[in-house]
């Protein structure tokens, strides 16, 4: 994303096309943005507001907040959304909101505790969260009621950059560096 623009990728053609974003605060403040159902997610940390775009023509327009009320958003990493929306910060705390409402929701403790989180992944088909945690080498999988279910973790991320999950094909992709590794999920198998 640029200053005003963001890229759209359309898989099948494999061509890149830019969206502009009709926003009137500074998009510096910008931590976060996804797409979910034709609409688009900005979380600007310093309003503590999540604004909902939609798309016309080649522009986003129309920015709401979507939250009910400010919130203190200034150490989320990533969001996610499934019909709700899901906030990590640095720190792994995760935040689920319901039509822009915080909702009760706790992540089980795991050993060693989650610190400097970066990227969380909601299954829109599965009950689960993934969680990538760069600094130690690993991917913390979740429940959607914030149960431990498992973790992957190789020596060989030692330079975790993304991931992403193909759960119909039972696969978890991850940057490390410039090599991309792939591994069989096997908490899908419980």
């Amino acid at each position: 994303m640029n200053s005003n623009q963001v890229a759209v990728l359309d898989t099948k053609s494999e061509k890149l096309s830019w969206l502009s974003i009709n926003y009137n605060s500074n998009l510096e403040k910008i931590v976060a943005f996804q797409q979910y159902n034709n609409r688009f997610y900005l979380i600007d940390a310093a309003a503590g507001q999540i604004y909902r775009f939609t798309k016309n023509a080649d522009q986003l327009a129309g920015s709401a907040p979507w939250l009910a009320s400010k919130e203190d958003l200034t150490k989320v990493v990533s969001l996610s959304i499934d019909g709700d929306i899901y906030l990590l910060k640095n720190n792994g705390e995760i935040s689920k909101y319901t039509k822009g409402k915080r909702q009760d929701f706790s992540a089980t403790a795991v050993e060693p505790a989650l610190n400097q989180t970066a990227k969380i992944i909601v299954s829109p088909e599965q009950n689960y969260l993934y969680v990538l945690e760069p600094a130690n080498k690993r991917l913390v999988v979740f429940d959607k009621t914030g149960k431990f279910n498992s973790q992957y973790t190789s020596y060989k991320l030692n330079n975790l950059k993304d991931f992403q999950i193909d759960e119909k094909n039972k696969k978890i992709y991850f940057l490390n560096n410039t090599t991309v590794y792939s591994i069989d999920m096997s908490h899908l198998d419980k």
